[in-house]
């Protein structure tokens, strides 16, 4: 959706928020300076979400976050509160398994890691199929590297 599509849906008084995973920045940025007051915008592009709480988004509706919900509530919690050091540190800590989330079709990454962590089974609904040996492999290893799995 085009940032004036969403600003002409933003007067509507029933529409608060939008989720923005354009990879627009301008796009972005065109949003938050001319929306309407009360009316805010989330990140929905975890690799992007620092960017995007820099020029003011207001949070984050993340991929990620269902695998890595402690250290993404950590971020919006230090974004939020301009803690830029602390939320830059946390954002590149993540990086690697935010762009992970996206190997194949979401959700088909992060239900694989939940499988793998033992929080749920690797099951899909058509037209989803399970993640190709080669995905399953690198999210696995990811998850052993960055602590979410052990050995």
């Amino acid at each position: 959706m085009l940032a004036v599509t969403t600003l002409e849906l933003a007067r509507v008084k029933n529409i608060k928020a939008v989720k923005e995973a354009s990879g627009n920045l301008d796009q972005a940025l065109d949003i938050i300076h001319h929306a309407p007051s009360g009316f805010v915008l989330f990140s929905g592009e975890d690799s992007l979400n620092l960017p995007l709480m820099a020029i003011g988004a207001k949070g984050t509706i993340s991929v990620t976050a269902n695998v890595a919900p402690t250290a993404m509530k950590a971020f919006n919690d230090a974004a939020l509160a301009g803690k830029w050091e602390r939320a830059s540190e946390l954002h590149y800590g993540l990086l690697d398994l935010h762009r992970a989330m996206f190997f194949e079709t979401n959700p088909v990454p992060a239900k694989t890691a939940l499988a793998l962590m033992g929080f749920c089974r690797e099951e899909f609904r058509l037209p989803l199929i399970p993640a190709t040996r080669g995905t399953r492999e690198k999210l696995q290893a990811l998850l052993i590297k960055t602590g979410y799995l052990q050995r």
